[in-house]
């Protein structure tokens, strides 16, 4: 359901007056009266709050999130520069775990929250508490940390942080593919359909759905049909029939890591030939919140 309204952003006195000058009967819902609703009782609270104290604090909550965004895209532009951040074209993230651990606490604990996002392909990250419990275990001197949270699974060694999508036991929803020509599969990778014969009945599900696979190779798309694998990446070719055709996809991990961050603005990298592993390369494109952030997709 979207809900629209279009007038929330103008004050009451001037809605009215706009109202009657049109000639429009005007309701007045008596519940805004009600005391008996936490709505009506938050409303004359503000109605007595010190507008410019509170334009002053929203200022202020406002520089320190563009503060830590700022800082979040400094890690993350240092950390690929220096090789402790590798993204995978397979969704896979390696962090340099030494790399965490000189992390400040409030930016390790947004970063953290960024990656597990990104990785899972969730519109969320996990809850504070949870995250703030995987912080601690991945910064303590334990030699290997292994946990799952929020649809990702996170296995620590002393030298590096492999963060993966958690196939599940109930596995990775399925997308019917219908007739478009590209679709964004577990908010995780975008797959060129393929077009031809009966395939407007087929779908896009996890190769782990046939039962088959390494813990990664389990969360990679596949095209299925009620005849069974129509099409799969070049990645997954030897564990499937060499008649299947191969499917193009590429990885939206970098994107969903860089998303809404104010990065500077990157040359143009080289793309490489994606045909060996299966997944196909994407121009570049821009993000950011200025839109000028040149970025590509999958890894270079």
């Amino acid at each position: 359901m979207v809900l629209l309204r279009p007038f929330l952003g103008m004050p009451g006195q001037r809605l009215k007056a706009l109202v009657a000058a049109s000639g429009i009967a005007a309701v007045d819902d008596p519940t805004n009266h009600d005391l008996r609703y936490e709505r009506t009782r938050l409303r004359i609270k503000l109605a007595d709050l010190d507008r410019a104290a509170l334009r002053h604090d929203i200022a202020r909550y406002r520089r320190e999130r563009d503060a830590l965004e700022a800082a979040q895209a400094t890690v993350i532009r240092e950390s690929e520069a220096s090789g402790a951040l590798r993204l995978g074209d397979d969704g896979v993230l390696r962090l340099g775990r030494g790399a965490f651990r000189q992390l400040q606490g409030a930016v390790a604990f947004a970063f953290l929250s960024r990656v597990l996002r990104a990785v899972s392909g969730g519109d969320y990250a996990p809850g504070a508490d949870s995250v703030l419990r995987l912080q601690e275990a991945l910064i303590s001197p334990s030699a290997r940390v292994a946990m799952t949270l929020g649809g990702a699974m996170i296995d620590a060694d002393p030298d590096t942080i492999t963060f993966l999508r958690e196939y599940g036991r109930s596995g990775i929803a399925a997308v019917p593919v219908g007739i478009v020509d590209a679709i964004i599969f577990d908010g995780r990778f975008r797959v060129q359909v393929p077009t031809g014969p009966g395939l407007s009945e087929a779908r896009l599900q996890a190769f782990g759905a046939t039962g088959r696979g390494s813990r990664v190779e389990r969360t990679l798309p596949v095209l299925a049909g009620g005849a069974g694998l129509l099409a799969v990446p070049a990645a997954l070719a030897a564990k499937a029939p060499a008649a299947l055709g191969q499917l193009h996809v590429s990885s939206l991990l970098r994107w969903r890591l860089l998303r809404d961050l104010p990065l500077a603005p990157t040359p143009a990298l080289p793309l490489r030939d994606h045909a060996a592993s299966g997944f196909a390369a994407k121009a570049p494109e821009h993000v950011g919140k200025a839109g000028d952030t040149t970025y590509l997709p999958s890894s270079v």
